[in-house]
């Protein structure tokens, strides 16, 4: 609504297509799917708008599950190399 007005529309999703194009896909899709946490955000830094707790509560599920996704095999990962230089110590 607002991007059609200042003319930005056009200009955001031409570097968002850009920006696609040269970031792998698992990076990609995690910022894609932040895409309405961002939006939240930036519409009440910029516009003023406020959100019901109900749509903060969405936000903080959307977040929560894009940490977890990105932060569980991270573990693992340092982990695994924990037990491994302890075996071979």
């Amino acid at each position: 609504m607002y991007g059609h007005k200042t003319g930005l529309s056009p200009w955001a999703f031409t570097l968002q297509v850009i920006c696609q194009q040269r970031c792998p896909p698992a990076p990609a899709a995690i910022i894609m799917s932040l895409e309405a946490v961002f939006a939240a955000i930036t519409g009440y830094l910029v516009l003023g708008q406020t959100l019901s707790l109900r749509a903060l509560f969405g936000c903080a599920l959307i977040f929560g599950g894009v940490l977890i996704v990105q932060l569980v095999p991270l573990l693992k990962r340092e982990a695994r190399a924990a037990t491994t230089h302890t075996a071979s110590d």
